[in-house]
């Protein structure tokens, strides 16, 4: 019984160094996990704070972007702002100008057409003079002779009725 008693001893030692074994091997097993969980905790965060931080510069360089472009679409839109203005301005006086010409072309237009009426009826009187005067000569040559003082020249007639017919028109234009 001894014998099994010391065994029984043996077996318990063994069990009580193994039960410690594991217990110091468990101990180190959850302080190695705790380690590691530290270590991935702390890894975590330094990832995050870089996450963060190259967020946020990545944010500051978007904001610097669109406020560069912001800027440069705000003066484009102030240069075209003042050439439009330029523009309109032109187009306006053009407008003026061309409302203006067309009312100076009607009046000359209807100018035209009264000298073209009076040109008309110049003509027409010239014809009647002219001839009255070939009626006149006729007559006088018959009653006077052909040796006459009373012939007039047909072209001194004419430069009489153009000379007249310059005044006319002169005094309308004026």
């Amino acid at each position: 019984m001894r014998s099994e008693l010391a065994a029984t001893k043996i077996e318990l030692l063994d069990t009580q160094n193994k039960l410690t074994e594991a217990q110091r091997l468990s101990k180190e097993a959850e302080e190695a996990f705790a380690f590691a969980q530290e270590q991935l905790r702390r890894r975590a965060e330094a990832n995050l704070a870089l996450t963060s931080a190259g967020l946020n510069a990545l944010t500051e360089e978007v904001r610097v972007e669109l406020s560069s472009t912001e800027t440069l679409f705000n003066k484009y839109k102030a240069d075209h702002s003042v050439d439009n203005e330029a523009l309109q301005t032109k187009q306006r006086e053009y407008k003026h100008k061309l409302a203006v010409a067309s009312s100076n072309i009607s009046q000359l237009e209807e100018e035209v057409a009264q000298l073209t009426k009076s040109r008309r009826s110049a003509m027409i009187q010239q014809s009647n003079m002219q001839e009255e005067m070939d009626r006149l000569r006729k007559q006088g040559a018959s009653m006077f002779g052909a040796d006459s003082d009373m012939e007039v020249s047909p072209h001194t007639t004419d430069v009489r009725a153009r000379r007249e017919l310059t005044d006319r028109l002169r005094a309308r234009c004026l």
